[in-house]
């Protein structure tokens, strides 16, 4: 196909594309059988967002002073995973690009970026100072669920989509998960005013509109008729279970200085609501 030809040549002066697509001779693009599922690189280019792409981690040297790992999560081989690996794979490109957009939406509110996880930071995802105070951020990426996935593949095939959860409810107790997962692992943070930031998919509008109504008032987790907590994956440790469910949703609220609520937008982050305690 001329377009990835096309983004084959951009690829040469795309440190971006350099990143995410290690191999411009790989795949970039699964047929409808597969979904139509396609490089996140190769999509940007497509869509005329590459540079945005660029910017982002031309802005924080990822090119040169990203650690191993980091580049890792970057780099897309989850087109060649099979089917039931796909969408985990793809979500650890994007939450690494949403970190680094996070980061560059904090300095735009005069926050200076002292440590990123994609550095050497060890304790937490963005390491920050404003104010005189410093800041231990962690970031959450909120991708569309596995139900919201499967609904995508199966409607560019041609096949009936569903809903992304059972309930707003479940929606819920699985945003505050995320939310008390976060407060758990800065918990290894000695010092700094401990943060989170809820990042959600662009294409998770309704979502984020869900959360941000209702964060300061879920009181307590969701229980479906057969007493299971809605939204919990089923493949969550029991421990770390019995950890989350020992505070109700706005007791872990209180933990962080701050949450942030975004929404990435063509590869920008936005905060649609701040959450001050202290």
């Amino acid at each position: 196909m001329q377009i990835e030809e096309d983004f084959r040549r951009a690829w040469k002066s795309s440190p971006a594309a350099q990143l995410l697509v290690p191999d411009p001779t790989s795949i970039l693009s699964l047929g409808k059988e597969n979904g139509r599922l396609a490089s996140i690189a190769y999509v940007a280019f497509k869509r005329g967002r590459l540079p945005i792409l660029d910017n982002l981690v031309q802005k924080f040297e990822i090119p040169t002073r990203g650690n191993k790992s980091f580049k890792g999560r970057l780099s897309e081989n989850w087109l060649l995973l099979p089917p039931e690996e796909r969408r985990s794979g793809s979500n650890q490109t994007k939450a690494a690009l949403a970190e680094l957009a996070v980061a560059e939406c904090l300095k735009g509110l005069g926050y200076k970026i002292i440590n990123l996880d994609a550095w050497d930071s060890k304790s937490c995802d963005i390491e920050a100072v404003h104010d005189k105070n410093k800041y231990v951020i962690e970031v959450k990426y909120v991708p569309d669920s596995p139900e919201w996935f499967s609904s995508r593949v199966n409607a560019a095939k041609g096949e009936d989509a569903s809903k992304w959860f059972s309930s707003d409810s479940a929606s819920l107790n699985y945003f505050f998960l995320r939310i008390a997962e976060a407060i758990m692992q800065l918990e290894r943070c000695d010092e700094g005013k401990k943060c989170v930031c809820l990042v959600f998919d662009q294409s998770a509008y309704d979502e984020e509109e869900l959360l941000r109504e209702n964060i300061e008032s879920f009181e307590k987790w969701s229980v479906d008729p057969h007493g299971e907590h809605e939204g919990f994956p089923t493949s969550m440790p029991m421990d770390q279970k019995r950890k989350v469910l020992s505070k109700q949703p706005l007791e872990w609220l209180r933990n962080p200085s701050i949450v942030f609520i975004g929404i990435m937008e063509s590869w920008n982050c936005k905060f649609s609501k701040i959450l001050k305690n202290n």
